[in-house]
């Protein structure tokens, strides 16, 4: 029995040359090269399949639809006008942020189509609005020139072209006012009848009415006249008026006037201009020769001080000025002149302002003042 089956295990053994030969009836083609075609993809292995493709939308309009929508648009009100941009833009919208991730080429032509649409609506609304501007206009002027002429004229009919309705009207122009002759009297001038015989020509006439003329002054001239024998020969200008006065010195006068009525007649109504001058005067003013400031020192009364001293600024003029307290010579305090003070001690005025005790032991801008010291 082992025999028997042993022998049947041998006539299904298969031989070596077998399992190395492919069977006759299979025949393996070589691979052929795939072509790269637009919007297809090779397949990766047998089995897979691929997406089925987008149905392809048609995109061409015929001229009866062009004309339809021609004619839409010129009978369409305002409102049609807007609500079918808004559709169309809803439509754009839609279309790109549609199911499908990848916008084909129908799709590119969709939204250009769209784009058309809205682009023709914008193009009626302008066309409107420029030749009801251009009308509003024309009416404007013609109206004018009615009233100017007193003619009411027909408006000349005349063909528009595409430029022309575009073309916004510009600013608004008055009309040229037109002379009338005047069909009144009329002043005429001749001559006496002394005169008519020696006048004979019109530059005799106007010489007559240069000499007999009102003159007037022009104010201020200038005058040329000759050099001496030792100038160069040019003409030297004089002129006729006086010298001019120098800028930032006023007189006192004019000082005190300013004072009064740019600082204190508002603000302190109880002073009057005679109170002011009677309670202060000019003690003396120092100003540089190269410099434009003057310093003005005034000598006031104790009410006027204080006065003086709450305002801290004035105005002289243009100019706003600052108020400084002057201090006495001898004491260097405040409120007093030199010839009136009553204290026993000389003081620094410059040691006392800032403060030293040294300030009591010497005068002020003496050998001994350590400010002097430090400044030489």
């Amino acid at each position: 029995m082992a025999d028997k089956d042993k022998d049947e295990a041998a006539i299904f053994t298969p031989r070596q040359s077998i399992c190395r030969t492919r069977p006759s009836g299979v025949t393996i083609l070589d691979d052929r090269p795939i072509t790269a075609m637009v919007g297809k993809r090779p397949r990766e292995s047998p089995g897979e399949e691929l997406p089925p493709m987008r149905q392809r939308r048609d995109t061409e309009v015929s001229e009866l639809v062009a004309e339809g929508t021609e004619s839409a648009l010129k009978m369409a009100s305002k409102e049609e006008l807007l609500g079918r941009a808004h559709e169309s833009v809803r439509a754009i919208f839609g279309i790109v942020a549609g199911p499908g991730s990848k916008i084909n080429k129908a799709d590119t032509n969709s939204v250009a189509s769209h784009g058309h649409n809205i682009l023709a609506v914008m193009a009626a609304l302008n066309l409107r609005l420029a030749e009801a501007e251009l009308a509003v206009a024309s009416a404007k002027s013609e109206a004018a020139k009615a009233i100017s002429t007193g003619v009411v004229q027909a408006p000349a009919t005349t063909t528009r072209s595409y430029a022309a309705t575009l073309k916004l009207p510009g600013p608004e122009r008055a009309a040229p006012e037109r002379k009338k002759p005047s069909d009144g009297p009329m002043l005429a001038f001749y001559p006496v009848a002394e005169q008519s015989v020696a006048i004979k020509s019109a530059e005799e006439t106007k010489s007559l009415e240069e000499r007999n003329g009102p003159h007037f002054d022009a104010g201020p001239s200038i005058e040329g006249r000759t050099a001496d024998a030792q100038g160069d020969g040019a003409a030297q200008p004089q002129t006729t008026c006086g010298a001019a006065k120098p800028i930032g010195r006023p007189t006192g006068e004019a000082v005190i006037t300013a004072l009064y009525e740019q600082n204190m007649r508002i603000k302190y109504p109880d002073w009057s201009l005679d109170r002011l001058k009677k309670s202060c005067r000019v003690a003396f003013k120092k100003s540089r020769r190269e410099g434009s400031t003057t310093t003005v020192v005034l000598e006031c009364e104790p009410e006027l001080y204080e006065v003086l001293v709450t305002l801290d600024r004035a105005y002289i003029g243009w100019e706003a000025v600052p108020i400084c307290d002057t201090v006495c010579g001898k004491c260097a305090a405040t409120g007093h002149r030199l010839a009136d003070c009553q204290s026993t001690v000389t003081r620094c005025a410059t040691c006392h302002r800032f403060g030293r005790r040294e300030a009591e032991t010497h005068a002020t801008a003496s050998r001994d003042c350590p400010a002097r010291r430090f400044a030489e």
